[in-house]
């Protein structure tokens, strides 16, 4: 047990229960496991680096891109089976090296669960440029 308290509590700031922050300072990875309890999120990323963002394909859900800031541009998007047990995870990711990706700047992204129990759900992301 005192493992397992030590784990969380060397866990970043900005993972909880439902989401997880891995990766650097350039390559940002999100994983979030429950949209429905933490609709957006705010995330540090570097310029020229990239973030990729996975939702959970769970209970008939099908997460898509629905927008975001024109800068942002479309994610790469793929789905990953066995993201955990029964769910595939639906990656987006994008590559921050245009220009428009300036200290200070703040880009963000909309997904929609487009089909099973929880369709019309939303997820915010939030990209706070360093």
């Amino acid at each position: 047990a005192a493992s397992a308290s030590a784990a969380s509590a060397a866990a970043p700031d900005s993972s909880s229960s439902t989401s997880q922050l891995t990766g650097d300072a350039k390559d940002v990875v999100l994983t979030v496991r429950a949209p429905d309890k933490e609709p957006e999120k705010t995330v540090k990323v570097t310029a020229g680096g990239t973030i990729t963002l996975f939702l959970p394909d769970a209970a008939g859900e099908v997460w898509t891109y629905e927008g975001g800031d024109k800068s942002l541009g479309k994610p790469k998007e793929q789905v990953i089976p066995g993201f955990a047990p029964g769910v595939s995870g639906h990656e987006f990711k994008w590559t921050l090296a245009a220009p428009m990706f300036k200290s200070g700047a703040k880009h963000k992204a909309t997904f929609v669960a487009k089909k099973g129990a929880k369709r019309g759900a939303t997820f915010a992301l939030t990209l706070d440029v360093l």
